[in-house]
């Protein structure tokens, strides 16, 4: 299991524990950076960093694992 944190666009923030996929979408239409589980059915959540950033994160918790 990882461990993820990240601060959404509303200036809260979650912490995301993952076994699984994740998706990071950069989307250049709207300028957000959002992260999809696959489990839920919520659109994801639209994070309040880079992408450079967002799979940084990812990146770092799998290897500290």
């Amino acid at each position: 299991m990882y461990k993820v944190q990240f601060e959404v666009i509303s200036g809260s923030e979650i912490t995301i524990y993952f076994s699984n996929t994740l998706t990071v979408i950069n989307s250049k239409v709207d300028k957000n950076v959002k992260i999809l589980d696959g489990l839920h059915n919520n659109g994801g959540w639209t994070i309040n960093e880079s992408y450079e950033t967002v799979i940084a994160k990812i990146d770092a918790a799998m290897k500290n694992n």
